[in-house]
């Protein structure tokens, strides 16, 4: 019968899936097609009927093979042109010059917002944890009982979490603590802590939680330092492992990049696609999910663009010379549960926008991502446009705040004024 093949965004693994019957087309770039030998024989053997076409700028690079997680359910991939129940389209053979987010579509936007800035109610109705007094973060009910466990290195009431007093006694950090910290050390317990004696009394504390295997997210442990302060250029109160941040609602903050390309030569500047990766299957938090090209998380004493040129080279393995070329745009802000909902996540993510020449393709570097892939914008807005949870959480809100400054939104539709707002839905401190 007639053939129905579409580029699939998502076709992280090398591949798109058509049409009637038991079609499997592949894409190819130039003479190079991503897909491996190996998977297209497993294909065959499966019953799909195997073509290639090369369709241009809409590109996927892979590190591992091509076909095997997608083939799970073959009998339900052919015969439509959906992906996680978004319908498709073939975005690449038409312009998306009048491409625009209205009615229904600005809607699902806000609810994919929303979604995830969805625990202000939460964290209003956490106990405070407070250093000398100090609210620097927010504790879950569950997580408070936990640390109630250690006495001497916490004061759990009805009101508050508190850090207590007297730890000057207690172990010195091994969490890289310096002793040129602005903390003077204490001959007595009402004088001010040093930063290294809490760090290194906290600190024993989760490698404890995580030697028991209490808490879910410490099995992320990074070995990486997060700062926990009152604002983004304020001095440091506690230096903790990055990994338990969500465990005192401490705010933290992230480097987030997008990448875009603009291939319509009658408007030289709208982007026309945009790159996106597929998390690595083994990351601790939201495996397999849509990512940006380039994100991560700030370290202690860390500034948004030199750790954004350095994840560009980690993680997507770009040249200094272009990574420079990227524009702080944006900021998004949210207050969302981590994944195992043990944590709050007090988030604000610094966005940068970086034109990539047609010609430049990410390479998966440091194993963070399995996949990056070269959307389309009419894609990338179904995308984030549906209820599936197929981009990291946050990564949604930043693609989002992407396309309403690129003008993708109509600023007329209902509920675009909202989404401006949703946004940004925590202070920006």
């Amino acid at each position: 019968g007639v053939q129905h093949s579409m580029a699939l965004p998502l076709a992280t693994l090398g591949v798109v899936f058509g049409s009637l019957g038991h079609h499997l087309t592949a894409r190819t770039i130039g003479t190079r097609a991503p897909t491996s030998t190996a998977a297209f024989a497993a294909a065959k053997a499966a019953g799909f009927r195997m073509t290639t076409r090369q369709i241009g700028l809409h590109r996927c690079h892979t590190t591992s093979p091509c076909c095997v997680e997608w083939m799970g359910g073959s009998t339900h991939i052919s015969q439509r042109k959906v992906l996680f129940g978004v319908r498709m389209t073939s975005a690449l053979q038409s312009k998306d010059s009048d491409l625009l987010a209205t009615g229904g579509t600005v809607e699902a936007l806000l609810r994919r917002v929303k979604a995830n800035d969805c625990a202000g109610e939460a964290a209003a109705a956490a106990l405070p944890f407070l250093i000398e007094e100090e609210a620097l973060g927010c504790i879950l009910p569950s997580t408070s009982q936990l640390l109630a466990e250690f006495p001497d290195v916490f004061e759990v009431s009805e009101t508050a979490v508190r850090l207590r007093d007297n730890l000057s006694v207690l172990p010195s950090s091994t969490v890289g603590v310096s002793r040129d910290d602005d903390a003077v050390v204490a001959s007595d317990s009402t004088a001010r802590i040093p930063l290294e004696a809490r760090s290194g009394a906290v600190q024993s504390v989760l490698r404890q939680l995580r030697a028991a295997d209490a808490v879910p997210m410490l099995r992320g442990w990074r070995d990486e330092t997060f700062a926990v302060r009152a604002s983004f250029h304020a001095p440091p109160r506690l230096l903790i492992e990055r990994a338990a941040a969500p465990l005192f609602g401490a705010g933290a903050y992230g480097v987030f990049l997008n990448g875009y390309v603009c291939a319509d030569e009658t408007d030289p500047s709208r982007p026309t696609h945009l790159w996106l990766g597929k998390r690595a299957g083994n990351k601790p938090t939201w495996p397999g999910l849509l990512d940006c090209v380039v994100a991560g998380g700030l370290a202690a004493g860390e500034l948004p663009r030199t750790a954004l040129l350095k994840e560009c080279a980690e993680e997507a393995g770009m040249p200094r010379e272009l990574s420079m070329q990227a524009r702080a745009s944006s900021v998004v802000s949210y207050t969302s549960f981590n994944e195992d909902k043990w944590g709050l996540k007090r988030d604000n993510l610094f966005t940068f926008d970086l034109r990539l020449p047609a010609d430049f393709e990410p390479v998966c570097a440091d194993g963070e991502m399995a996949a990056f892939m070269l959307t389309p914008m009419r894609e990338v807005l179904a995308l984030v446009s549906s209820t599936e949870p197929i981009f990291k959480p946050n990564v949604g809100v930043v693609v989002i705040d992407f396309l309403v400054r690129h003008g993708f939104v109509d600023p007329d539709e209902p509920g675009y004024l909202q989404l401006l707002g949703a946004l940004r839905g925590a202070d920006c401190r």
